[in-house]
């Protein structure tokens, strides 16, 4: 598992990005409410992580365009630092 980028909730909070495996990737970060569905994890103050989007700036050096294709809330013996974890792979 390796730290690829930090974004930032609108909040001000810091959300990390890993790097868990090839095309796998988690966010991490401190939040007082998370929600979730099939196919989508919604940090407060972000990001809102959907299948079928495209990656933007969360993961440095790849395409833009590439797109997410399965999103969620990472099982318990994933969650990583005790803190909200969502996994996605591309």
């Amino acid at each position: 598992m390796k730290l690829i980028n930090q974004i930032n909730s609108r909040y001000g909070d810091t959300r990390n990005v890993y790097e868990i495996s090839d095309g796998v990737y988690a966010v991490v970060g401190k939040s007082r409410y998370v929600r979730g569905a099939e196919g989508m994890v919604d940090f407060e103050g972000g990001p809102y992580i959907i299948e079928g989007i495209e990656v933007l700036d969360f993961v440095p050096g790849l395409s833009p365009d590439v797109v997410i294709k399965s999103v969620r809330w990472a099982r318990d013996d994933e969650v990583i630092n005790g803190l909200p974890t969502a996994v996605f792979t591309v």
